[in-house]
Parts: structure tokens; C-alpha cells; sequence
């Protein structure tokens, strides 16, 4: 057989809906499929090719073509395009992500050292086109900034989202530290009043009472009656 498998991983399998300017399930419905990274030995071509692992359903089935740019938007969301469309593969771990991404660098180098493009790989299954356009990928867990707000999955826009991800996280670091402080000054501020008797209360120390004691008049007495 001429045709190798050099990679495979399990993922969620989606495409971008430029349209709507969100990303849905390949297929028509969500799951998890095993995708696959082929190498043509014969023609020197790859090939990504993913099935659902329910039903065996073609997801995916889109040529690795020289100049190709892929790009790692999160450690297990990874996204490309081609002339149609751009694909997304929401990864089950970091682990299957880093074997595929590893195999996908391998090919474009392979690629890029050729003197000419790749030809189109021969006998591929035709993956179907999503049946509902209209449904949202809502059964598996999104990978992190998933695009749904940015005008299509350039790579621009996700720098853009990276630094406001970051300016969040360090704006919310920052918030917890005055937090933290304003707690601690109440406690020491509790702590001060403890230690500071009330007006009026006794103090363990002598069992006087430690606020202002009133003085007592001498008692009146009557004058004697004359005689």
C-alpha cells in the first residue's frame, strides 16, 4: 500500500461558518472522530483524513498542500485553511495535539523542500458537507477563545485576543491583591479594637473599672433643733 498513516489523534472535527462567524461541527453533528495525517510514498503528497468514531462518518478529507499555514491557536485547538474553507481540530489532550501538530510540521517541511506543489492525491473519499449550519457545537468542551466574536479566525484577530486575554487575566491578578490587602488591613484593624478597652468596662488587671469614676458627695447632716 502506498499510502501511510504517519499520525493519527482523536479530536472534534469543525469548520468555520463564515457566515455566521462561528465555528460548527464538521459532519453535521458533533463527536469525536480519529484523524488521521496520510503520506502519499508513491506521489510524495499528505492528506488529512478524519472518521467518526460512532459511525465512521468522513469528517474531514482535505489535501496538505505546500505553503500550507497552520497555526497553533491554543495547546489543543490547532486551525488551517485552504481554497474553501478553514478547518479547526478541538483535541482531546495536549499530548494527541502535540503528535499531530509534530506530523503536520514534518509534511510541510517535506513539502517545502520539493521543487514544485504537490499533486492532488488520488481515490480520496468526498467528505460530506455539514447538514445544519444552523447548529452550534454545544456537546464537547470548546478549546479556549473559541472566535465566536471576531470577525473570521485570522491570525491577527487571535493575536489580538491573546493580549486581551492576557490584560484580563493580569487586571483580575491585580484585583485579588487589593483584595487581599483591604482583608488584611480589616483584620489588623479588628485586632487593634480587641486589644483597646470600652469606656466603663473593667479591667482584668486591678478589677477597677477603667472608666471615669464619679465622686461621692459626703452625706448631709441635719441641723439640731435649738433647745
Amino acid at each position: 500500500m502506498s499510502e501511510v498513516s504517519i499520525a493519527q489523534a482523536r479530536a472534534s472535527v469543525m469548520i468555520y461558518d463564515d457566515a455566521n462567524k462561528k465555528w460548527i461541527p464538521a459532519g453535521g453533528s458533533s463527536g469525536i472522530s480519529r484523524v488521521h495525517i496520510y503520506h502519499h510514498q508513491v506521489n510524495s503528497t499528505f492528506r488529512v483524513v478524519g472518521r467518526k468514531q460512532n459511525d465512521h462518518q468522513v469528517v474531514i478529507n482535505c489535501a496538505i498542500l505546500k505553503g500550507l499555514k497552520y497555526n497553533q491557536a491554543t495547546p489543543t485547538f490547532h486551525q488551517w485553511r485552504d481554497a474553501r474553507q478553514v478547518y479547526g481540530l478541538n483535541f482531546g489532550s495536549k499530548e494527541d495535539a502535540d503528535v499531530f501538530a509534530q506530523a503536520m510540521l514534518t509534511a510541510l517541511e517535506t513539502l517545502s523542500q520539493q521543487g514544485s506543489g504537490p499533486r492532488p492525491a488520488t481515490g480520496a473519499p468526498t467528505a460530506p458537507a455539514a447538514q445544519n449550519y444552523q447548529q452550534v457545537y454545544q456537546n464537547q468542551q470548546p478549546a479556549q477563545g473559541q472566535y465566536q466574536h471576531v470577525n473570521g479566525p485570522a491570525i491577527e484577530d487571535e493575536e489580538r485576543i491573546r493580549q486581551q486575554r492576557e490584560q484580563q487575566m493580569r487586571e483580575q491578578q491585580m484585583a485579588a491583591q487589593i483584595n487581599r490587602a483591604r482583608e488584611l488591613m480589616e483584620q489588623e484593624r479588628a485586632r487593634e479594637r480587641e486589644k483597646v478597652p470600652q469606656t466603663g468596662e473593667w479591667s482584668p488587671a486591678t478589677s477597677q473599672p477603667s472608666g471615669p469614676v464619679q465622686s461621692q458627695s459626703p452625706a448631709t447632716v441635719a441641723p439640731t433643733p435649738p433647745t
